[in-house]
């Protein structure tokens, strides 16, 4: 048995940062990640996923009470939150697993709710940790077998997801984006639709010098930023034409590592 204890808000929060949850195209509910398998051991969870495309890969490290330490599989996020829902945001409860069922429990008023859990070779996911480990920090740099991200630049992620919101205006869902050490700039849309432009500034530079880089992101960009607040930290490979994206954040509870996949602009 596995056994944790939080408050469902927090809960709640968690599941839709590991999940990405955001709006398709047509502006439902969706989550990319929709199964994911948490480790409790410490006082701390880790869970590491990526979507079925493997387009996006996410780490997350959350410090809360751990109980009983183990594995809990999340084989549908949307039941989680569902089951999640029926209690207060300021509920207290336990969240834990059996060999196969998870169950939610507040002491007071007593409730419980049960629901059957997913296997772990189930999750399609699991693969996730094993890819992230191959990309290792050094310093201000990450590197990973094929790339070596050398630049790097704090910025407000409230700012990159007012950008990309500018997308739904001009019905574009691919975001170049262009930086170099005056900032970033970010466009969308095109000329038989509209265009928005916007410049956002960024700090803490390293690396960047007089390059530029010239790239762009499509799938889970919105998903990513819609979900993480504060600054960020961002690595960049110089160099390599479009490059993917290493996303960081590390707060007092929670720490983040996405990996963002890119896209061909031409």
């Amino acid at each position: 048995m596995t056994k944790i204890k939080s408050n469902i808000k927090s809960l709640v929060d968690l599941c839709n940062l590991i999940s990405l949850k955001g709006k398709d195209i047509n502006g439902r509910d969706f989550s990319p990640i929709p199964e994911f398998v948490i480790m409790a051991d410490k006082n701390l969870l880790e869970i590491t996923a990526m979507d079925k495309g493997a387009h996006l890969l996410i780490q997350i490290k959350y410090k809360t009470e751990v109980l009983e330490p183990g594995t809990i599989v999340i084989g549908n996020v949307y039941q989680l939150r569902s089951y999640l829902n029926r209690f207060g945001n300021s509920d207290i409860v336990t969240l834990e697993s059996t060999e196969n069922q998870i169950i939610i429990k507040r002491e007071s008023p007593r409730k419980t709710a049960k629901f059957p859990m997913a296997s772990e070779g189930s999750v399609e996911s699991a693969g996730a940790g094993d890819f992230l480990k191959g990309f290792v920090k050094e310093g201000k740099v990450y590197k990973s077998t094929k790339t070596t991200f050398d630049v790097s630049f704090t910025v407000d992620a409230l700012a990159v997801k007012n950008v990309i919101d500018d997308g739904e205006a001009v019905a574009q869902r691919i975001y170049p984006w262009t930086i170099q050490a005056s900032g970033l700039t970010v466009k969308v849309g095109q000329e038989e639709t509209g265009i928005i432009e916007t410049d956002i500034p960024i700090e803490n530079v390293s690396n960047l010098d007089d390059k530029v880089i010239e790239t762009g992101y499509a799938f889970g960009i919105d998903n990513l930023f819609g979900n993480l607040k504060g600054r960020v930290t961002i690595f960049l490979a110089s160099g390599v034409g479009v490059c993917p994206m290493v996303v960081e954040q590390e707060t007092v509870e929670l720490y983040i590592k996405a990996l963002l996949a890119p896209v061909n602009l031409e």
